[in-house]
């Protein structure tokens, strides 16, 4: 039954998203260039709505999940779309913008651990550890969203991984909202990548974002491996994480936009958009796959897994580097 609803949500999906770029010209909702950009004709954003208001729409009705556990997601996804979608009309302060979005983690992370069983102190640690998680993680997936199609094909590779996850721990509410999640996000890729016709928009990010990361709390909350949850996400929040790091060390404005991520920094280095957005998310299926062995009974596989994960976690990291000094080898 998922597969046949997930199907049907794409094919709506993919039906929906070119009249919704007649409607974004319409109203001149345009990305245009400007110097820290990655594109440079002008392009319309706000693509990510149609997904995220198919994906709302299903999680609540035909795809008959627990109560709950449906509105909390529908809560991350409409929640944080809705501040995006405010910000591609009308750009919010950035302060302002997180104190929204932290508002949205507090109301939908309750919902989503509605059958969290725990003393109530570690409960409440839970909870807010998970409020800020998902805050962190959906800023993480819209600062990464800065190259054609690389956003869209995180959310597909997130949505197989934790879908397989929820399959494999028994976790169905899980493996069909990320089978979902897959769906819809494959079904916006030819319209973003490899030339775009329209972006996600914060709408979409944010949605996109709030979506995954609503699982990954859904998943941990339910018992499963660490590793293998956050696993899904690394890449994103490791090269968020050591980006932001490297401008507070250099003392620049790290809530300002800018152009330093390890992809953005490939892409710089000559490779070009669509090569930059197959490495990053080929490696992020990597390390997702090392991360499944956590899942296993198999304390080698388990210890094995982690250590290859952590690898390829550190050469996506480094790659700008090495590029760069192969660059320069070749040069001189």
């Amino acid at each position: 039954m998922p597969f046949a609803l997930t199907a049907a949500a794409a094919a709506v999906s993919a039906a929906a998203t070119p009249i919704w770029i007649m409607v974004l010209r319409r109203l001149g909702v345009i990305d245009n260039p400007t110097g820290r950009s990655s594109h440079v004709v002008p392009v319309p954003r706000g693509g990510g709505l149609v997904p995220a208001a198919v994906g709302v729409v299903v999680i609540l009705g035909p795809l008959d999940l627990p109560v709950r556990f449906s509105v909390g997601v529908a809560v991350a996804i409409f929640g944080f779309g809705a501040i995006g979608l405010c910000d591609d009309f009308r750009s919010i302060a950035a302060v302002p913008r997180l104190a929204l979005q932290f508002v949205v983690g507090i109301a939908a992370v309750p919902l989503l651990l509605s059958d969290f069983h725990a003393a109530p102190i570690w409960a409440v640690a839970f909870a807010l550890g998970a409020a800020l998680f998902l805050t962190s993680y959906v800023n993480a997936f819209n600062f990464m969203d800065g190259i054609n199609g690389i956003a869209a094909m995180q959310a597909t590779v997130a949505g197989i991984a934790l879908s397989l996850i929820g399959f494999w721990q028994d976790v169905p509410r899980v493996a069909s909202a990320a089978l979902l999640l897959a769906g819809v996000a494959l079904a916006f890729l030819p319209f973003n990548y490899p030339s775009a016709r329209v972006f996600l928009g914060d709408v979409g990010s944010y949605a996109l974002g709030g979506w995954i990361g609503s699982l990954v709390i859904a998943a941990l909350a339910f018992g499963v491996a660490p590793e293998s949850a956050i696993g899904v996400v690394a890449l994103w929040l490791a090269d968020t994480g050591t980006t932001l790091l490297r401008r507070m060390r250099a003392g620049q404005p790290f809530l300002t936009a800018h152009r330093e991520h390890t992809y953005q920094r490939l892409v710089q280095h000559g490779w070009s958009q669509t090569e930059t957005a197959a490495f990053a998310t080929i490696m992020s299926a990597l390390i997702s796959a090392a991360a499944l062995l956590a899942l296993t009974d198999s304390l080698i596989l388990r210890v094995t897994g982690d250590v290859v994960a952590a690898a390829l976690l550190l050469t996506y990291l480094s790659s700008p580097g090495l590029v760069a000094q192969r660059a320069s080898n070749r040069g001189s």
